[in-house]
């Protein structure tokens, strides 16, 4: 089992050279899925709620993505986080039933902003980074607790050692980051969500804020230590097993949940080849969460 400490010196010590091709070439299929997602839903209500908030009452200099207007870089963060997760197109880790990349990847882009000397490769070598610490204390938080809370529980944690990194915190300060935003971290509880869809969604751009604060604060001499997820199980193969490859891409816009059904209606047209015109009525059977996703009339992209 890979210790606390062994975690921190990964962190720290994790080069590009050490990525084998098929994580390389994967960590930027997930940078172009993510993008194309994020300019997606960048045209949503809710995206622009959420950039018209960052921009007054979180201002800064940084631009955010998909937006000319500056914020500071837990505002680039939480902007970008929650515009991704609007469209709810965006890669996903079957494990932890919740996305990664989606808080990973603005957190990133404001960093790298603000330091303005990472390099193309640094910042793909953090986004997988990013996905490997998000997965794994996913795993280890799920294990632990009998809720299912949002992606942005687990975000913050990675967003918090990766950001530790880019800053250049030493291991103590790179613990407390962890430790305070596995504290902070939104636990919000992912089932709410769905019994009653509003913008709040996996709570991506609030961990990946917090992710980002926590480690501005570890930085300061403010201390959180530990991260008790780091004192688990789920990181034994860290480094050999990597599970940025372990991420889905959606084919439709919509909660992984909610896709099985479609595969089946169009796989029974391709079988027996009728149109929507021979079709009465449909009965889908499905999971308990699945089924809750359903609504009796759609008015918004929530």
């Amino acid at each position: 089992m890979t210790t606390p400490e062994g975690i921190l010196d990964f962190i720290a010590e994790l080069t590009w050279d050490d990525l084998p091709t098929q994580v390389r070439r994967q960590s930027k299929l997930c940078l172009l899925d993510l993008t194309g997602v994020g300019a997606g839903g960048a045209g949503t209500k809710l995206s622009r709620i959420i950039r018209d908030y960052s921009a007054l009452d979180m201002g800064g200099a940084l631009p955010m993505m998909f937006d000319g207007r500056g914020a500071s870089v837990s505002g680039v963060a939480l902007a970008g986080g929650i515009t991704i997760d609007a469209l709810d197109g965006h890669d996903g880790f079957n494990p932890a039933k919740g996305h990664a990349g989606c808080g990973v990847l603005p957190a990133l882009y404001g960093l790298a902003q603000e330091l303005g000397d990472v390099s193309g490769q640094e910042f793909l070598l953090c986004l997988t980074l990013g996905y490997e610490l998000a997965c794994r204390t996913a795993m280890a938080q799920h294990a632990s607790v009998p809720d299912y809370h949002t992606s942005g529980a687990w975000v913050a944690v990675a967003v918090a050692g990766l950001a530790a990194r880019l800053m250049g915190l030493d291991r103590a300060q790179t613990a407390h980051a962890m430790g305070i935003a596995e504290y902070h971290g939104p636990r919000s509880q992912m089932m709410r969500c769905i019994y009653h869809p509003t913008m709040l969604k996996d709570g991506a751009g609030w961990g990946a804020m917090c992710g980002v604060s926590a480690a501005r604060l570890a930085a300061r001499g403010f201390t959180g230590a530990p991260a008790l997820t780091l004192s688990t199980d789920h990181w034994r193969d860290l480094g050999d097993t990597w599970l940025i490859c372990q991420q889905y891409f959606k084919p439709y816009p919509v909660c992984r949940w909610a896709q099985a059904p479609i595969a089946a209606v169009l796989d029974l047209q391709k079988r027996h080849g009728f149109d929507s015109r021979a079709i009465t009525a449909l009965h889908i059977v499905s999971f308990h969460e699945s089924v809750r996703l359903g609504t009796k009339q759609v008015t918004t992209t929530e």
